[in-house]
């Protein structure tokens, strides 16, 4: 089997699991999809980040936003340039301790086949998922300004979202994935056009919500994809 380029292998060494200040640095970074190495996306991209700071790209469609923020995820290696995370190489991190300390909440927001309080806490390590109380679920998302909605239902937190949450609106859905970023307690959020499939009622409602956790996410840095 090849050996992957990103994900750990049995018996590799450990990697840097410290404290994360959320300062990211783009330093002169091309990338080419692996699959496509002829068609290069990225050119010679440079800028910061710094803790406590929101960034916004603007641009085109294809321009390759969504892409460089893919790098930071660690979707895919850079072709070329640095990319650095409190400056060191982004690679030198582990790769699931720097998902852990990341939250993303894109165009699409995918809900499962469950109950709202556990698509909310969804991807939480068991020990932080047992120890978070419907307290804590319900701040996150009177935060996320969801609570509105889901204090509605009879069943509240334990209501079923249906499959791909079919039984919600798509406002509501993605004012739960804002709730499901909220909770994690991010360094890094990467924000992916989160309002660009809803009306404009409820993009307002969730740009609140999206305005709301930035504010209290003053520790970590903000990438925000818009248009």
């Amino acid at each position: 089997n090849p050996r992957p380029n990103i994900e750990p292998c049995p018996g590799d060494a450990p990697k840097r699991q410290d404290p994360i200040k959320g300062h990211i640095t783009f330093v002169d970074v091309t990338f080419a999809f692996p699959s496509e190495p002829q068609k290069q996306v990225l050119f010679g991209l440079s800028f910061e980040a710094a803790p406590g700071e929101k960034v916004a790209f603007v641009g085109a469609t294809g321009c390759g936003k969504s892409t460089a923020i893919q790098l930071i995820q660690r979707f895919y290696n850079q072709s070329s340039g640095e990319l650095l995370l409190d400056s060191i190489p982004i690679c030198e991190w582990d790769v699931h301790y720097l998902r852990r300390q990341t939250s993303v909440v894109a165009q699409e927001s995918v809900l499962f086949s469950t109950t709202i309080r556990e698509n909310i806490v969804y991807g939480l390590p068991k020990v932080e998922r047992d120890a978070i109380t419907n307290d804590d679920v319900e701040r996150a998302c009177r935060q996320a300004n969801a609570w509105e909605f889901v204090s509605t239902f009879p069943r509240k937190l334990e209501t079923f979202c249906g499959e791909r949450g079919v039984k919600l609106s798509g406002g509501q859905k993605q004012r739960l994935a804002v709730a499901r970023a909220i909770i994690r307690k991010p360094r890094i959020t990467l924000l992916d056009e989160a309002t660009s499939a809803l009306d404009s009622k409820s993009e307002e409602v969730v740009q609140a919500a999206l305005d709301c956790m930035i504010r209290e996410n003053a520790a970590g840095c903000t990438l925000v994809i818009a248009h």
